[in-house]
């Protein structure tokens, strides 16, 4: 089977986490549709936790997969259960609030490219927007301001985060080039310098399930466990230009508000002389 614009679809499975989410899927899931994501490949669902009518209604809207819960099992759990229902042998992990803004020639040019990187040996590949990141972004607002190398007390080692730079530096491979390089169009690190996340996020499902599932529990201390330990692993961990911007205006307000709060607090990266 072919989609329309005659491209084979991608062995991938796409396991989007929803939770009572309402207009803020609808708006993700419009994205895919008009960015052609539904036609690059045959394995796209929904874990809709403490399911409701409503979410029977979008699934059916938009005929995605849903997969429907009585209740929430949680941020990690949930996770872990759409990993468990992946059918194909690489999986790209969404929340209910990942718009995509890339257009479907670039979306699949750059899934693509994920997969063959995982399957040369790496083991995540992100894919939150590099320039387009959407809000709140955490490492930007934390970390920015610091040198990334900076002593972390949570993760207890210097320079954690130094992959997050590549949302607010232009050339981070030459800042840092003992921690990233750069290999045609994706910054390169292990996981001692790329930190655990769950942005969007392409694995391998037999490495998503072996190495992250155990963690699925719920609290900040699984969260700082897992974090604790990817940071002490030698994972391989690359970054694009990406795909995915944070939109949850049911949360946070309308996209064009938090570009101008970024404007006046000199939050945003994108318009310093250093990008």
């Amino acid at each position: 089977m072919a989609n329309e614009n005659q491209l084979p679809l991608l062995p991938l499975s796409i396991g989007i986490l929803a939770w009572k989410s309402g207009a803020t899927l609808i708006r993700t899931l419009e994205s895919y549709r008009r960015n052609g994501l539904f036609n690059l490949t045959s394995d796209i669902y929904v874990l809709f936790q403490d399911a409701s009518p409503e979410d029977h209604e979008i699934a059916k809207r938009f005929n995605v997969k849903g997969i429907f819960l009585p209740n929430n099992i949680g941020l990690g759990q949930g996770f872990a259960y759409l990993a468990e229902n992946a059918r194909s042998k690489y999986l790209l992990m969404l929340e209910h609030d990942w718009k995509l803004i890339e257009n479907a020639h670039t979306t699949y040019a750059r899934l693509e490219e994920g997969i063959n990187l995982l399957r040369q040996g790496f083991d995540c590949v992100r894919y939150r927007h590099r320039k387009r990141f959407g809000y709140p972004h955490m490492a930007v607002q934390h970390f920015r301001k610091k040198d990334p190398d900076y002593f972390d007390d949570w993760i207890l080692l210097p320079g954690p985060h130094v992959l997050e730079a590549v949302h607010w530096r232009k050339y981070p491979e030459k800042e840092w080039p003992d921690k990233i390089q750069k290999e045609n169009n994706y910054f390169v690190t292990t996981s001692r310098y790329g930190c655990f996340t769950n942005n969007p996020c392409m694995y391998r499902k037999d490495f998503y399930i072996k190495n992250v599932t155990p963690y699925a529990g719920e609290g900040y201390s699984n969260e700082q466990n897992i974090s604790y330990w990817w940071a002490r692993q030698n994972f391989k961990i690359a970054q694009g230009e990406g795909l995915f911007q944070h939109d949850d205006r049911a949360k946070y307000g309308h996209p064009l508000q938090l570009a101008i709060k970024h404007w006046i607090s000199n939050v945003n990266p994108i318009h310093r002389n250093k990008w």
